[in-house]
């Protein structure tokens, strides 16, 4: 047997660093999904079977609009359609730190469909926030059937870089 005989290749993930405005971000993915192809077409070339595509982003509230939920969904979606035009279905918008956002992370999972995200707990979290994330947890599930619960994480001390999903996210 041959190792491509043995294993496939889960994901081939970029990590993207995305500013403010909309404008930038279609070049930059752009630029990733040239990775993205080369990586896989080697993969694929050299008889591995490429599962998924991915592309993880800084923290979305670095360069989404967070003023209010609308805004939110509207940026997610915009970024989401540029991904799944070039076939990449799982696109991480990095972890927030801001709790007043946890009420509005249920109603993006819900309302987008290749969308995942997380939210990074500070060292010393309070009874309140870890009841807050709860909450957000089961909104998740009841709003997506379940499913949705595979799109949203809490973290703790995770760093970076890391390219399992949905805590992964770009510096």
């Amino acid at each position: 047997m041959f190792p491509q005989d043995l294993m496939r290749i889960r994901s081939v993930t970029y990590f993207i660093k995305l500013g403010h405005g909309r404008a930038t971000w279609e070049p930059a993915v752009d630029q990733a999904i040239v990775f993205i192809r080369r990586a896989t077409e080697a993969y694929v070339a050299a008889g591995y079977e490429v599962q998924t595509l991915r592309i993880a982003t800084n923290s979305f509230q670095n360069y989404m609009d967070c003023s209010t939920f609308d805004s939110l969904l509207q940026d997610a979606l915009h970024l989401e359609g540029l991904c799944i035009k070039h076939g990449v279905e799982f696109v991480g918008i990095g972890p927030t730190i801001d709790p007043h956002i946890i009420e509005w992370i249920p109603k993006l999972i819900a309302g987008t469909k290749y969308i995942f995200c997380s939210f990074a707990t500070p060292h010393n979290m309070e009874l309140t926030l870890a009841l807050e994330l709860g909450a957000a947890i089961l909104d998740v599930a009841a709003l997506t059937g379940g499913i949705g619960s595979f799109r949203f994480a809490v973290l703790s001390n995770m760093q970076h870089g890391c390219p399992f999903y949905p805590a992964a996210y770009h510096p």
